[in-house]
């Protein structure tokens, strides 16, 4: 049978082999590399001889917190990968403090309160409802609050990618050191995401419940190669606000969560293909009791572990959220893989494309596609914002050294 969530199909088919050519081919390969396989082989990955292949190359966890922490990635530096990245330029610019690091490993995300400078963000936020008025008629003030809800998405995050004064933070030192120590290596390509704009509401908001995902398959991804993904809060926004949810700490549990999957626990819920790779449904609805929400203020910025299941709420407030999606992808390192890098290369080509001609870009960060509308929207009267040093290699203006 066939279950449509949010225009995700997940497929559940009969106990079937696997042909002997992708058999031998995922042997050699790990689990994010099977979209090499065969149609029929990915509708039955989680069946017959690959399933059990599999269960080799994972993470194997018990119920035991400790396993899966052993097992897991920690953001702790060793002395010599700290001393490789002293030597690089911003490299640790903004050292993460002992404290800092063990909260995140614990909960899986942290906040680093008032890390961009206010007379920043309001500069984004203008430059944002310029943006809003010309391409969506929606502005900030003088419109119908519904009229604003009916012409932006429910879930806020709109096709607008080139705000100029963005590019401020991309490119800023403390968000690249932030990113450099957890990703353990110096050489990243930055990130051209959109921004997320919700109205104040007049009544009801548009959907009362939170939809969490996360933003990698956790069953074909090696647990300790994990992606961050970062946001910066633009002006306050308090519970209610249509700010992020998570589950503080589900990442040290994935494995209990995968076996529930195995195990036929969560009932009309199947495991994804791993064609499917990122932006995928949560489906534990006794998790969702520990699930918090995190008020932010203007400057703050955020950064959680994508294996962690989150999602912005409704706005239920009458203000605007507005928050900006920052991160970065690691070019090399002991939490990349070689595929990973081979993408990571390949998105540095598609952020300088991006940043010369003001195109949407194909695919996010984290490699999901990138819905192919509003392709050029931005093109008319872009102009390049300047970039740094820093910013001149984390848009492949000029190649980080020693990088194939």
């Amino acid at each position: 049978y066939q279950r449509r969530v949010r225009g995700v199909v997940y497929v559940q088919m009969s106990t079937s082999d696997i042909c002997d050519k992708c058999t031998s081919l995922a042997s050699s390969r790990c689990p994010s590399c099977c979209l090499n396989l065969c149609h029929e082989c990915l509708m039955s990955i989680h069946q017959g001889k690959l399933k059990r292949h599999l269960s080799k190359l994972l993470p194997t966890f018990s119920s035991s917190s400790e396993s899966s922490k052993s097992s897991s990635y920690h953001p702790f530096l060793t002395p010599t990968e700290k001393q490789n990245l002293s030597k690089k330029q911003h490299a640790l610019d903004f050292p993460l403090t002992e404290a800092q690091l063990r909260y995140f490993d614990q909960f899986g995300f942290i906040v680093l309160e008032g890390l961009i400078e206010p007379e920043i963000c309001q500069q984004i936020v203008k430059e944002i409802f310029v943006r809003t008025e010309k391409f969506f008629g929606v502005k900030r003030t003088g419109s119908a609050l519904s009229e604003n809800n009916k012409k932006l998405p429910y879930h806020g995050c709109i096709d607008i990618w080139h705000v100029p004064s963005l590019y401020h933070v991309r490119q800023d030192p403390r968000v690249y050191s932030i990113f450099s120590q957890l990703l353990k290596t110096h050489k990243l390509a930055g990130s051209i995401d959109r921004v997320s704009v919700k109205p104040p509401i007049d009544g009801n908001p548009i959907f009362k419940d939170v939809e969490l995902h996360t933003d990698v398959n956790p069953f074909f991804s090696c647990f300790f190669q994990p992606r961050f993904q970062g946001g910066l809060c633009l002006e306050d926004c308090p519970n209610g606000g249509g700010g992020l949810f998570v589950i503080p700490g589900f990442h040290k549990r994935i494995g209990d969560y995968v076996q529930k999957f195995k195990n036929g626990e969560l009932g009309k819920y199947s495991i994804p293909p791993p064609s499917y790779k990122d932006f995928i449904p949560f489906g534990d609805e006794s998790e969702r009791q520990r699930m918090i929400e995190i008020p932010l203020k203007r400057g703050d910025f955020v950064i959680w572990n994508s294996f962690v299941p989150h999602n912005s709420g409704p706005n239920t407030l009458n203000l605007w959220r507005l928050h900006a999606f920052i991160s970065f992808v690691g070019l090399d390192g002991p939490t990349v893989s070689d595929v990973d890098k081979e993408k990571g290369l390949k998105y540095l080509k598609t952020l300088r494309k991006c940043y010369r001609t003001g195109l949407k870009p194909d695919r996010f960060a984290i490699g999901t596609e990138v819905k192919r509308t509003h392709v050029d929207k931005e093109v008319e009267g872009h102009a390049p914002p300047p970039l740094s040093w820093l910013g001149k290699r984390l848009f492949g203006e000029v190649e980080w050294e020693s990088v194939s």
